[in-house]
């Protein structure tokens, strides 16, 4: 399914008084990699059933109200994506707008080829009541579906809507049938106009104009018999269809819910009718180019006959002393006479361009046991011609005729099918629906490459944002927060005065004869894991480090963050270092090592050294008096000093 119930489905979340977080919720639990409300992108029906079926969850509210409210929503999804213009067109009335949405989806499926438009019939009821009859390709979106007409007859209408769902669909192809009570101005005033200026119409046309104007059309009496069938369809047939069953060569697509009855196809009226060629009754694309070949090398010889007469008049006039006209038009070389005029292709094949048409692949044949679901595969056929036009009953010969044009919109149809321009009279606007019709599919593959364009740069945007995070902790843990964010923009941060920090070194007694007495991948493991516990504690007590160097551990407290109970945090933080180291084994003899720890406070001087490996740097006599106490001290205690 496409985009729209998805957007329209996210709209009616986010009305919700907890919108947002249940749409974390429900995109958590999809687990779909990519923006589930794309408009042009065509999901799989499994994905858009469990997206409403957690949402469902998620909400609490049934799924019939989820699908009915989020098709309300539908309207706005339509005009935010720049159908508002096609929206306006549809009709004069509610009642003609159901009437002409059969026709929009058709328009739609240049847009999105892959959508299974329902059918809907409106019924006008004795009791000026009117029933909806839908039929759907798809299980439950027969609500939605009545939820954007509800929304429609009030945004284009001014209508309310009451609706009561009189018939439910139990399975795919059946028909919901909906009551809605309008009053009467939901429906078109009764007035014919038909005869207004019908006595100015004296038009008889015979049949070679007839053939002109309506080259697809087909004409059949009650018992559904073809009368009269247009050339272009005609010649595309395996045998002649006059006097035979319209039905053994066209399979009705659209309205659902009509059949080959004639009473029945006399109450379309205005709705379009949409029928399609049966494959096998139909010339294949090669037999059809073999077809037009031959008629071509057919014209192009009585072409070649009549210019060779032609050259022996004029040889014959110019022995009497008679000259041809320089400009005359058949003076013109034999090798060219196949061409046609003045080496053009003759006018009846000039465009058809017979060598580019290729023949496609037979399309697998999808079984289906419902109408619906074998109109829909007879609509997906690329290798039959769909029909779209009207029917139009001639009384004075009881007849039906089907005014009608071949329904694409691709060039790609246009080779599959041999159907070129010159095949669609221009009085039709087929050729400009043709040219709409490529545009909005191109559109539309523009907007969704557009919109997988920008969803690679979120996810793209997404993972520097993840790696720069990374890289900021990694910072964070080497430099201050201030001073990594300073020269990640560039700067060099200037050196700052601390006027009473607390500074401590330590180091392991005996660490150089554990170095040189054990392999050194011995001695790197336990200053790992007795440094990993040193960070710890750092973190616990809100002591920076500054720095490490062998065995030595270097801390400050009251700088870069400025406090007034440095002294307290650095005691503390001595303290328990002192508690680990005793619980730490020397590699060397199994004995729990012993470090010299020395305290001082006093004023510093902190900044940042080096450019390509910037270091958070210590300056000033309360720095070298705390390591003078360190070196100095005794194994196993803590030395302090304190000066003013």
């Amino acid at each position: 399914m496409y985009g729209i119930l998805h957007q329209s489905l996210v709209a009616w979340i986010l009305a919700q008084d907890d919108g947002h977080e249940m749409l974390e919720r429900v995109m958590e639990r999809l687990e779909y990699d990519g923006k589930v409300d794309e408009f042009f992108v065509l999901y799989p029906d499994a994905f858009s059933e469990k997206f409403v079926k957690i949402v469902q969850e998620e909400s609490g509210v049934d799924e019939d109200t989820i699908l009915f409210e989020s098709g309300k929503n539908a309207v706005q999804t339509l005009l935010n994506n720049g159908f508002g213009d096609i929206l306006q067109t549809v009709g004069d009335c509610f009642y003609t707008m159901l009437v002409n949405l059969d026709s929009l989806h058709f328009n739609f499926l240049a847009s999105f080829p892959e959508m299974k438009n329902p059918s809907i019939t409106p019924e006008r009821m004795p009791d000026d009541t009117l029933q909806i009859h839908m039929f759907g390709q798809r299980e439950n979106v027969a609500m939605f579906g009545m939820g954007s007409i509800t929304a429609s007859a009030k945004a284009l209408y001014g209508l309310d809507l009451q609706l009561f769902h009189k018939v439910k669909a139990k399975h795919v192809g059946e028909e919901d049938i909906f009551v809605a009570f309008v009053d009467p101005t939901a429906y078109p005033p009764d007035l014919d106009t038909t005869y207004l200026g019908m006595s100015s119409s004296h038009l008889q046309l015979s049949r070679s104009v007839t053939t002109s104007l309506l080259p697809w059309h087909v004409v059949f009496n009650r018992d559904l018999k073809v009368v009269s069938m247009g050339s272009k369809l005609a010649i595309r047939m395996r045998e002649n269809c006059i006097g035979k069953k319209i039905s053994n060569f066209l399979a009705l697509i659209d309205p659902v819910d009509v059949k080959w009855n004639f009473e029945q196809l006399l109450s379309v009226g205005d709705k379009p009718l949409v029928l399609s060629t049966i494959r096998d009754k139909m010339k294949s694309a090669e037999e059809y180019n073999q077809l037009l070949e031959a008629e071509a090398e057919r014209v192009a010889a009585e072409e070649a006959k009549e210019r060779e007469k032609r050259l022996e008049a004029d040889e014959k006039e110019s022995l009497n002393g008679d000259k041809p006209d320089a400009f005359d038009e058949f003076a013109v070389p034999i090798s060219l006479a196949s061409k046609g005029k003045y080496g053009a292709p003759h006018p009846q094949f000039q465009g058809r361009g017979l060598s580019r048409f290729s023949i496609g692949s037979v399309a697998s044949k999808r079984d289906s046991t419902t109408s619906i679901g074998r109109r829909f595969n007879r609509m997906k056929d690329v290798e039959t011609i769909k029909l779209h036009g009207q029917l139009i009953y001639d009384e004075s010969q009881d007849v039906l005729v089907y005014a009608c044009n071949p329904y694409i919109f691709n060039d790609v149809q246009m080779e599959k099918l041999c159907i070129t321009l010159q095949d669609i009279p221009i009085h039709t606007h087929g050729r400009e629906v043709l040219y709409q019709g490529m545009e909005q599919s191109r559109a539309a593959e523009k907007a969704t490459a557009i919109h997988q364009k920008l969803d690679a740069l979120d996810v793209y945007s997404q993972q520097i944002s993840e790696k720069k995070s990374v890289i900021d902790n990694l910072l964070h843990s080497i430099l201050p927060p201030q001073v990594a964010t300073d020269l990640s923009m560039g700067k060099i941060p200037e050196a700052e005065e601390y006027n009473c920090v607390s500074v401590l070194y330590s180091d392991i007694a005996g660490f150089t004869s554990i170095s040189s007495g054990v392999p050194s991948i011995d001695v790197m493991k336990m200053l790992h894991a007795l440094f990993v516990k040193f960070d710890d504690l750092a973190d616990k007590h809100d002591v920076y480090k500054v720095e490490t160097i062998g065995d030595a551990y270097m801390v400050v407290a009251g700088c870069p963050n400025v406090c007034n109970n440095h002294a307290e945090k650095i005691a503390a933080f001595a303290l328990d270092m002192s508690k680990i180291a005793s619980e730490t084994m020397s590699p060397l003899d199994g004995e729990p090592i012993k470090i010299r720890i020395g305290i001082h406070s006093g004023p510093v001087r902190a900044g940042v050294v080096g450019r390509d490996r910037p270091r958070y740097c210590l300056f000033g006599d309360t720095v070298s008096v705390a390591s003078f106490m360190e070196s100095k001290g005794i194994p196993g205690c803590i030395q302090v000093c304190f000066s003013q």
